[in-house]
């Protein structure tokens, strides 16, 4: 995941390990992702989710840096009874190529 909107944190066309983001552990087959430059959305072959994770945070400073976190209740999870994927005949998500 490149971008270069926010001060350049993401991308300087190499890679740095400080910047990579760890995974929820239920988020163990990544398979898909897409962001809107705030969430960044994680798609998941085994578990019928798509987990979110926030990318930016302002610290006490009001400086924009990286967050990593996780965002759960931004997720979106087939296993709930109603899923917005669910809902929209997606009973796979799977990423852009298919899982």
């Amino acid at each position: 995941m490149w971008t270069n909107k926010q001060q350049n944190l993401m991308w300087d066309g190499n890679h740095d390990p400080n910047k990579n983001f760890k995974l929820d552990e239920e988020n163990q087959k990544p398979t898909g992702i897409w962001s809107n430059e705030t969430i960044m959305w994680v798609t998941d072959m085994v578990g019928d989710k798509i987990y979110a994770y926030n990318m930016w945070k302002l610290n006490e400073q009001q400086v924009v840096v990286l967050d990593r976190s996780r965002a759960p209740k931004k997720d979106f999870d087939n296993k709930i009874g109603n899923s917005p994927l669910k809902n929209a005949g997606n009973t796979n998500p799977s990423g852009p190529l298919g899982g």
